[in-house]
C-alpha cells in the first residue's frame, strides 16, 4: 500500500486542537465568506477579448448568504437554518433573474459544471458551478465578445476566467508541535476514547485537493466507501469512520495524484509506518509516523486532476459544499469546521 509521510505538512496552525474545537458552524462561514471576497479575485485572471466561447465566473452585487448571516447576527437577530435556506434560494433566484436577462439581450450561455461519479463509476447526478453561500457567482460559458456586455450589466460585480491552477510540490510547513497538547495518553489509532487531550475529537477536516485513499491503514483501513455527498446517506454504505464524506469535481473519484491523502495524513491520520534509512516499506528501521489531529474526521474533495490541475470553480463548490448544513440536492450533512485549501499556483 502507498505510504504518506509527515514531512510535507499541509495543516499549518491546525495543529492544537484546542483552536480547532473553537470553530464553529458561524465562524467557519464567516472564514469562507471573507476568503471569498478578498482572495477569489486574485485567483482569477482577466477575460480577455477574444472571440473564443470561454468559461467565466460571473460575480453578482448581492451579498452572499454567509455575509448576510453575519451582518443579521451582528446587529442583534438570530438566523435559523430555514432562514438561512431561504435567503440561499432569494439568491439563487436572483441569479435565474440574472440568466433570464442575458437570454433578453440575445447573450447565449451554457451553465458551467461537472457531473459527479458514483462508486461503481455510473454518474450520480450533476453539479452547476452556481454559488449563494460562500459566493454569489454563476460559472457560464459565454462567447467572449460578450463578457464585455456583461460586466456592465448593473447586477454584475465582476467577470474573472474560470482558470485551471496546479498543486504546488516543492513548499514544506514549518514544524508545529501538536504533541504538546495530546495529554498524558496519546490517542492515535482509531477512535480512541479517553479524551482528556486534544487530538482533534469532534472536528470535520474538509481536505480540497487530488482526492483521498479513504482505504489506507493511515485512515483506519475501512474499504467502506464515504458518503457520497450528493447522494443520501444509507445504512448499509457510506459508513467509513474516517472519511465520513466525499465528492469529486474533477473527473473519477481515486486519488491519482497522491497528494490529498498525503495532505490528509498529515492533517488526521492515525498511527502508521513510512520507511526508515534503507527507503524499503515494511523493514525493522521503517518510522511511526501520525497526524497532527488523528481523531478528527475527514470530508474529501476531489477538485484536482490525475495531473495535479485544479479548476478555479471546482475550488469553490468545495469550498461552498464543505461549510454548506445541506447537500447540493438538500440533504443534511455534516459542516467543515477548518478547510485544507491545496498549495496552487498559476497554470503558466
Amino acid at each position: 500500500m502507498k505510504k504518506y509521510s509527515s514531512n510535507n505538512l499541509t495543516q499549518k496552525n491546525r495543529t492544537n486542537s484546542q483552536l480547532l474545537r473553537m470553530f464553529t458552524f458561524v465562524s467557519a462561514l464567516i472564514l469562507v465568506a471573507v476568503l471569498a471576497a478578498s482572495v477569489f479575485t486574485n485567483l482569477f485572471s482577466k477575460a480577455d477579448a477574444s472571440g473564443i466561447a470561454r468559461s467565466v465566473i460571473v460575480e453578482l452585487k448581492d451579498d452572499p448568504a454567509a455575509v448576510w448571516k453575519a451582518n443579521t447576527e451582528k446587529s442583534g437577530s438570530s438566523v435559523s437554518g430555514e432562514q438561512l435556506q431561504n435567503y440561499r434560494n432569494s439568491v439563487k433566484a436572483k441569479q435565474d433573474q440574472f440568466l433570464e436577462s442575458l437570454q433578453a439581450q440575445g447573450i447565449s450561455y451554457e451553465i458551467d459544471g461537472v457531473d459527479i461519479p458514483n462508486y461503481d463509476g455510473s454518474p450520480a447526478g450533476r453539479a452547476d458551478f452556481r454559488f449563494n453561500l460562500v459566493y454569489n457567482g454563476i460559472t457560464l460559458k459565454v462567447p467572449a465578445a460578450a463578457i464585455a456586455v456583461i460586466k456592465n450589466m448593473p447586477e454584475v460585480k465582476s467577470v474573472q476566467n474560470n482558470d485551471t491552477l496546479r498543486v504546488l510540490l516543492d513548499k514544506s510547513v514549518p514544524y508545529v508541535n501538536a504533541p504538546a497538547n495530546y495529554g498524558q495518553i496519546a490517542e492515535l489509532t482509531p477512535f480512541d476514547d479517553h479524551r482528556e487531550g486534544f487530538e482533534g475529537q469532534g472536528i470535520n477536516i474538509a481536505v480540497l485537493d487530488t482526492g483521498i485513499d479513504w482505504s489506507h491503514a493511515m485512515f483506519g483501513g475501512d474499504p467502506t466507501p464515504p458518503r457520497l455527498g450528493i447522494l443520501p446517506p444509507t445504512a448499509a454504505t457510506n459508513s467509513n469512520k474516517k472519511v465520513i464524506y466525499y465528492l469529486s469535481f474533477s473527473g473519477g473519484l481515486i486519488d491519482d495524484f497522491g497528494h490529498g491523502s498525503h495532505a490528509s495524513a498529515d492533517a488526521a491520520g492515525y498511527l502508521g509506518f513510512a520507511p526508515g534509512a534503507d527507503g524499503i516499506p515494511n523493514t525493522a528501521d521503517d518510522r511511526r509516523l501520525h497526524g497532527i489531529a488523528p481523531q478528527a474526521r475527514l470530508m474529501g474533495y476531489k477538485v484536482c486532476t490525475a495531473a495535479g490541475t485544479c479548476v478555479n470553480a471546482s475550488t469553490i463548490l468545495a469550498i461552498e459544499d464543505s461549510v454548506s448544513p445541506v447537500t447540493l440536492t438538500l440533504q443534511p450533512k455534516p459542516v467543515a469546521h477548518v478547510i485544507n485549501l491545496t498549495s496552487v499556483r498559476d497554470k503558466d
